[in-house]
């Protein structure tokens, strides 16, 4: 198998050494937004249903 790595140094300052971070926000209606919503509204939901009926939550992804 072949394999293309390629590494290069950072040419700009890092992040941690900056004074001020920019980030991207998803605001309401974003589909990241609205499939994680769904996300962690199935969590939840799943989480009571294993306390009820085991008496703890179990390990989960959703």
């Amino acid at each position: 198998m072949v394999r293309n790595i390629s590494v290069e140094s950072l040419k700009q300052t890092t992040t941690v050494e900056r004074e001020v971070e920019l980030v991207e926000r998803k605001g309401i209606g974003h589909p990241d937004s609205v499939s994680d919503g769904i996300a962690e509204a199935v969590s939840r939901s799943l989480s009571k249903y294993y306390l009820k009926e085991y008496g703890k939550i179990l390990h989960h992804n959703t």
